[in-house]
């Protein structure tokens, strides 16, 4: 599920996890799998993302801040905030 809706959460959709991968690139901008392993810690710590979301959801989640303007891939291929 892209956005939120009666039935899923914010931290369950794409939209939640966009934003919560925006806070990892505040920091420093990072690959995709450097932004893959802080999720996966994030996780095993309990962080507030309850639900176990895949690989997939966090590209689909970094295209999405493309598509919106949000992140670009810099020359070292990492993904920046604009």
């Amino acid at each position: 599920m892209i956005l939120p809706t009666k039935h899923t959460n914010l931290s369950e959709s794409l939209l939640g996890l966009s934003g919560y991968l925006l806070t990892f690139l505040k920091a420093q901008p990072c690959s995709i799998d450097a932004l893959w392993e802080r999720l996966e810690e994030d996780r095993a710590n309990g962080s507030l993302l309850y639900r176990n979301h895949t690989f997939d959801n966090v590209v689909l989640a970094i295209d999405l801040l493309y598509l919106i303007g949000k992140v670009y891939i810099d020359t070292t291929g990492k993904i920046a905030l604009t």
